[in-house]
């Protein structure tokens, strides 16, 4: 400990508690231990029985500490003490001072201390070292001081500390239940009040700009709540560098580490036990940063990068991060209830996660400084990381330029609800886990769209082009628009796939433009609806203003095959306009597809005749052939040329469907495996010329190798019949 010199004991006054004939009993360096009673005036203390004024001024042997104690010497109780100061003239050690009851005496009772006054010189050497206060059974505060070394209270501080310069550690044994203001502070241990509405302020500020709090706060105890934290001080401007450790195990109002042109970061981890009002975090969250909040938090205000992470357990109600989002995250627990603002880049590494319903707000614009594609100036980043809503989403999320990432909501997007992706191209992925009641709108769709449950609402790109997927897992009654604007009939082209899994009834399909690229062949429009269309009274349209192009563009319905037990049929309420034209069935000519009832109806004619040879050996043959030659009818190839129904497409469906294709054509078309009346082979020269009429000339060679296959399947099973039937057929071809 340094060595220290002189002080003076200004004033101690007692205001209640004691008669005017009682004696104040003080004793310390400079008094008669041999009797208290004896004072020497004009030499270490001077007594004012009358004012309760006790002034010393000269100091005694350096080496010796300091020790004060005053009580009433009649009844043993020194009441209230308003206000002792003490202010040394030269650097002083270490005071103890214990304002206390007698506890020899009968009436011996509380004390309590309302103010301590410890003010130093403007010299940075003149400095108290260590203040330690004690009372039994009351309050101290408040103190006021220049400069503190270790400061110990050992009950609760009543009013406020304010050290307007340096301040050590801090310990009080109770609660703090008034402010402390301090320039710089090393660490703090207090208690909060108990009571929120008179919570307390911990300021840590330096006028001059070069506040650096490094220390640990710890806010625990039985009382816990501080109304405000601030860090810096945003009154003064300047920077500040916050590595600290802040542990609070209550409520808190408001933490702060701002300032109004020089942001301050935090860069140390603040636990905040219970709720939090305000988290105004100036230049963001650093790398080893993290604010976790235990309750809920009313907003958390984020003017830098986040690179750390920010997780509040409870509902968070506003958010406002004004920087990048680069490998930190944003968790809240609960609920987003309020407002949102992200006026970023988010990297990929980043993600906000929302274990709640998001019934408030949140705006993704990364249309600021910083933001630009390299390449690119005109251009802004996409959103590369990942948002999770975890329960349902009522509110509205928007992004103001593109989604390279993925955004998950994990419950229902409600009637309320919008997600908007306007200012660019959905290039990552939208997935909604269960079902879209709300909108959705993308400036354009390169990516993924995917709704697990039912879409009663409606999916927009009004701007752009579908050249993604949108994939809906349930049944259809709202609507999906490709290239609408009121105010702008621009087409715009279907060029990806839109698919249904169960029902398309209600609304329905536009696209103001092409289905597929009219510039790419490579790039085909395809519509795919698992389920019935259009058997619900009330007009269901598929509606693509442009015409169809290429060869692998197409619409269907019942595209998984048909199902006899739950036939998913085409209804009279269901119409498919195609530039003009329009559908009310099945017209494969067109591309339009209705999977067709008959099982081996590989072209999905209607019927089962000769035509279907050349399809179903494709079919069995070469599966990725048959996709692509027919790609309306690549979901049904199980239905249609699975002939025994043993789930699988192989040579073992070869002989029943040549049985079904020699039954009567009015037998012939069934969904089922059962043969029909009379379906025996029909004669091998019979078959071998209905495939040379039906099969074009240039497969014929193919269509010979495939017989050639049959027959050595048939001598590997040591089937002889079947053997030479198939020989006899590809005699025939010959």
């Amino acid at each position: 400990m340094k060595r220290l010199g002189r002080m003076v004991l200004a004033a101690i006054c007692l205001t209640q508690g004691a008669s005017a004939g009682n004696v104040i009993e003080l004793w310390g360096p400079g008094a008669d231990p041999n009797n208290p009673n004896h004072y020497v005036l004009g030499t270490n203390y001077w007594i004012d029985q009358i004012q309760r004024i006790v002034e010393i001024w000269h100091g005694s042997n350096p080496d010796i500490p300091w020790y004060f104690q005053a009580y009433d010497s009649e009844t043993g109780d020194p009441g209230t003490l308003d206000s002792i100061s003490i202010a040394p003239t030269g650097p002083v050690g270490v005071i103890h001072l214990s304002v206390i009851g007698d506890p020899n005496h009968p009436q011996g009772g509380a004390a309590f201390l309302k103010k301590l006054d410890l003010v130093t010189g403007a010299d940075a050497d003149t400095y108290v070292d260590e203040v330690s206060i004690t009372t039994d059974f009351g309050e101290v505060g408040p103190l006021k001081a220049t400069h503190a070394g270790t400061l110990t209270i050992g009950n609760d501080v009543l009013n406020n500390i304010e050290i307007t310069q340096d301040m050590g550690q801090v310990t009080i044994g109770g609660a703090l239940l008034a402010d402390i203001t301090t320039a710089s502070l090393g660490d703090l241990s207090a208690g909060g009040a108990d009571d929120p509405n008179h919570a307390p302020t911990i300021t840590i500020a330096d006028p001059a700009g070069a506040t650096r709090y490094d220390g640990t706060l710890h806010i625990c105890g039985f009382y816990t709540y501080v109304k405000q934290i601030v860090i810096g001080g945003g009154e003064f401007g300047g920077s500040v560098s916050s590595s600290a450790d802040l542990n609070v195990e209550g409520a808190l109002d408001e933490l702060r580490v701002w300032f109004d042109e020089n942001y301050a970061s935090l860069s140390g981890v603040v636990t905040i036990g219970r709720s939090l009002g305000t988290a105004w975090l100036g230049n963001g969250v650093g790398a080893g940063g993290l604010l976790k909040v235990y309750g809920d938090t009313t907003s958390v205000l984020v003017a830098g990068d986040i690179a750390g992470k920010v997780e509040v357990d409870g509902k968070l109600e506003d958010v406002a991060a004004l920087g990048i989002v680069g490998g930190g995250s944003v968790v809240v627990g609960s609920d987003l209830t309020g407002q949102g603002l992200i006026v970023t880049c988010i990297e990929r590494e980043a993600t906000f996660d929302i274990g709640g319903d998001l019934s408030g707000q949140l705006l993704i614009s990364t249309e600021s400084a910083g933001c630009e594609d390299e390449q690119d100036p005109n251009r802004y980043y996409a959103v590369d990381g990942q948002v999770t809503v975890r329960r349902d989403l009522s509110g509205y999320l928007g992004m103001g330029a593109a989604l390279g990432g993925r955004v998950d909501v994990l419950g229902e997007v409600s009637g309320s609800g919008l997600v908007e992706i306007a200012g660019g191209d959905l290039a990552g992925s939208l997935h909604v886990g269960q079902s879209l009641v709300g909108s959705v709108y993308v400036g354009h769709l390169s990516g993924t769209v995917a709704i697990d449950g039912d879409l009663s609402g409606g999916i927009f790109i009004p701007d752009g082009n579908l050249s993604g997927a949108v994939q809906i897992g349930g049944n259809m009654s709202g609507y999906v628009g490709v290239g609408y604007d009121p105010n702008n009939l621009t087409a715009r082209d279907l060029s990806g796939t839109l698919t249904v899994g169960g029902d398309l009834n209600g609304n329905g399909i536009g696209v103001w433009g092409h289905l597929g690229d009219p510039n790419d062949p490579n790039m085909p429009g395809q519509i795919i609806v698992n389920g019935a269309f259009g058997n619900v009274q009330g007009d269901t349209r598929v509606t693509i203003h442009e015409e169809m192009v290429g060869s692998r563009s197409f619409v269907c319905f019942d595209y998984d095959g048909y199902d006899p037990n739950h036939p998913d049929r085409w209804g009279q309420y269901g119409l498919v306009s195609i530039d003009g034209t329009s559908y009310t069935e099945n017209t494969p000519a067109a591309m339009i597809f209705e999977c067709t009832p008959c099982r081996g109806d590989c072209d999905n004619s209607g019927f089962l005749d000769f035509d279907d040879i050349d399809p179903f050996v494709l079919a069995l043959s070469d599966p990725n052939g048959y996709a692509e030659a027919f790609p309306g009818l690549a979901g049904s190839i199980a239905f249609h040329a699975d002939m025994n129904c043993d789930g699988l497409v192989n040579l073992d469906d070869i002989n029943p469907f040549i049985a079904r294709l020699s039954c009567d054509p009015n037998e012939a078309c069934s969904p089922y495996c059962e043969p029909c009346s009379g379906g025996d082979l029909m004669a091998a020269p019979q078959l071998a010329a209905g495939m040379r009429a039906h099969v074009p000339a240039e497969r014929l060679p193919a269509l010979r190798a495939f017989a050639a296959q049959v027959i050595a399947h048939h001598h590997n099973r040591n089937q002889p019949q079947q053997r030479a039937y198939w020989q006899q057929v590809l005699a025939g071809l010959q």
